[in-house]
Order: structure tokens, then C-alpha cells, then sequence
């Protein structure tokens, strides 16, 4: 799906008719979403079971691939279920582990701590820098135009100083 979101962020043609997206999409958040209380598993069966694999573990995700998924969400209509999970991610990365600056690269892969397991210096985190343009249902030049985001931000430095 991230071929989706690029697409959509970039207001391109869809990747996928979106009847496959939002089936796709369905059954991601029935499979891996559901298996964690923070994110979206890397790996499921199927039927929603967990997938026993090496290397990164059953319950592993990458915080910006989650966002990507979040945003993928959001721009397929689906805005409160994007929010939530990017929420949940955000919120076990800076409340939970106060990891702040320290940009995780996967999320605690053997069991579902949302514990960081490797990597303390991703720039790919700052996918979180992507989210307000999908929150507001815009691509990515929608925040920097007049009115948007970008602009708001920059002329709101210049009247407090």
C-alpha cells in the first residue's frame, strides 16, 4: 500500500482501483492492526493470527511504515481509523517510552511491548512531518500554499516577534 499512499500524497493517479484498496485496506486492519496495541504488525496470517517469524519477531513494525498506513487510511476515507493508529504509534514512541528524538527504527518484535529494538537515529520518522497534509485530505503542496499549514506556522513566528 505504500505505492497507494506516494500517490496519494503526491495527488497522483491511483496505484489500485479502489475497490482493492479499501478491501486491501480492510483487511489490514483486521489482521495486522489488531494484533497490536500500538501499531500494525509486519506479519499475519491470513485468518488474523498472529505470523511466527524470525528475524524481527511476530509483533515487529516500523514506525513510519505504520504512519504511511495511518495516511493511507485517512486518504481513502477513512480519517478517524488513520488518526487513531498513527495516534497510538506517536503516543508508545514519545508517552510510553519517551523515546522523543531518538527515532526508533522497529518496534519490539517477540512479544507486544511497543518497546523500541533497534535503531535510535531514523530520519524515515519524520514520515510524521507527512501527516498534516493527510489529515486535512490535501497532498503534499495543499500545506505549503497559501492558507495551509506552512504558511499559517511561518506568518504566526512573524506576529509574536
Amino acid at each position: 500500500m505504500d505505492g497507494q499512499w506516494v500517490a496519494d500524497f503526491h495527488s497522483l493517479a491511483p496505484v489500485f482501483r479502489p475497490e482493492r484498496v479499501k478491501q486491501t485496506l480492510a483487511t489490514i486492519a483486521r489482521c495486522n492492526v489488531a494484533l497490536s496495541k500500538t501499531g500494525a504488525v509486519n506479519y499475519a496470517h491470513a485468518d488474523g493470527s498472529p505470523a511466527p517469524v524470525g528475524g524481527y519477531g511476530t509483533y515487529s513494525y516500523f514506525p513510519p511504515e505504520v504512519l504511511m498506513l495511518a495516511m493511507t487510511y485517512m486518504y481513502a476515507g477513512q480519517r478517524e481509523f488513520g488518526l487513531d493508529l498513527a495516534r497510538r504509534c506517536w503516543h508508545n514512541i514519545t508517552c510510553t517510552w519517551r523515546y522523543t528524538w531518538d527515532a526508533p527504527n522497529i518496534m519490539r518484535g517477540d512479544r507486544d511491548t511497543g518497546e523500541s529494538v533497534y535503531g535510535h537515529d531514523y530520519y524515515q520518522d519524520m514520515m510524521l512531518w507527512s501527516l498534516p497534509a493527510a489529515m486535512a485530505g490535501q497532498s503534499m503542496d495543499g500545506v505549503v500554499k497559501p492558507g495551509g499549514l506552512v504558511d499559517r506556522v511561518l506568518k504566526g513566528g512573524q506576529s509574536t516577534g
